[in-house]
């Protein structure tokens, strides 16, 4: 089975290749949109917006974000003209994602991937979002994805003595991180205690941004996009993990924090709720700058200092489909065909299976 990548939004670099070379166990080739070579290929549509894409009968697609997949509904209706074939797409759905736009074209567009159900296997980045999309929407095939630690993560966390640090996931780039409302719930309630609450250390990671962004807050510093060592080391030191996230996606950052046994503040969205999840994890209903600080206020009065954090297993949430089963995927993918094809079809399934898996 060839493999053709489609880079839609980004040039292709020679990292991203060894990356992707690395993760799938074969090389690839650079070709134009229309070439059709045999092997594996990489295509960079993005530097060849005006080129047609060649298709090859019974192609099966995976989409990684909503543009992918509105690229990869296209294809399917040329292919299903041209060659006469109905074949389907995979996609993988990390968040709801026409909520990172307002009511616009966007938004609309975004939102119209979800209404192919005939030919979609929608596979679903956790539970929460798994009960959030399938409460709306109807797919011919759906799974999730459920919500483990990061295992190289997992390794690194130990109990250790939680220090005075509020470990807070700031990212200012994205608007669903509330990173403005995140700072000012930290301000007011350094100004409750001013003596008290400044001697704690604020430490911000996530994302690279300017200094003046939190010069409002006292002792808080940023140290942008950490390695997984880094992270776990502030994971270990924290009292507390403050991390936001407007959307019916859990996030991983606060499940994470809760992880490594510091209390955890985070909201709410709709049905999600993460005090499900761990007894440590302070849920906010009414997302406020006010409503933040009592949060906090809360958490560390939970804090114990001088002993040994109390790691905590995630807990499993109930959801309205399955745990992902790629074979069972490839064998919807890929369907009914012809005598030919379907002599190919063990083979094809574990190949499917294997790049899923």
């Amino acid at each position: 089975m060839d493999v053709r990548v489609l880079i839609t939004s980004d040039k292709v670099d020679a990292d991203s290749v060894a990356e992707l070379t690395r993760r799938l166990g074969r090389s690839f080739a650079l070709a134009k949109p229309d070439d059709d070579p045999e092997g594996n290929t990489i295509v960079g549509l993005a530097e060849h917006q005006h080129v047609s894409v060649s298709l090859r009968a019974r192609e099966l697609y995976v989409a990684t974000a909503w543009w992918t997949a509105d690229l990869g509904y296209r294809l399917l209706n040329r292919q299903e003209d041209i060659h006469r074939c109905v074949s389907r797409l995979a996609y993988i759905i990390q968040d709801f994602e026409p909520g990172f736009y307002n009511w616009s074209n966007t938004y609309a567009l975004a939102e119209a991937t979800y209404r192919r159900p005939d030919v979609t296997a929608a596979i679903i980045n956790s539970e929460e979002l798994a009960n959030f999309l399938l409460a709306r929407y109807d797919f011919e095939q759906a799974c999730c994805i459920r919500y483990e630690t990061h295992p190289r993560l997992a390794e690194l966390i130990e109990p250790t003595e939680p220090e005075r640090l509020i470990l807070a996931y700031g990212r200012p780039s994205t608007s669903r991180n509330c990173f403005e409302l995140l700072c000012e719930g930290l301000r007011q309630w350094q100004s409750r205690n001013p003596s008290k609450n400044s001697a704690y250390e604020i430490i911000f990671a996530g994302e690279d941004f300017e200094t003046e962004l939190i010069s409002s807050l006292i002792n808080a510093r940023n140290v942008g996009k950490v390695s997984l060592e880094e992270y776990a080391a502030l994971l270990n030191r924290a009292a507390i993990g403050i991390s936001l996230m407007v959307s019916p996606h859990p996030s991983y950052p606060p499940l994470e924090m809760a992880t490594a046994g510091c209390v955890t503040v985070t909201n709410s969205y709709e049905s999600k709720d993460l005090s499900k999840r761990a007894d440590n994890i302070i849920s906010v209903d009414a997302l406020t700058p006010h409503c933040l600080a009592d949060s906090i206020d809360i958490g560390l009065s939970r804090v114990v200092y001088g002993e040994k954090k109390e790691l905590r297993v995630i807990r499993p949430l109930g959801s309205i489909v399955d745990q992902a089963d790629f074979g069972g995927i490839a064998r919807w993918l890929l369907g009914p065909g012809d005598e030919e094809a379907n002599g190919q079809t063990d083979l094809a399934r574990h190949r499917l299976s294997r790049l899923f898996g």
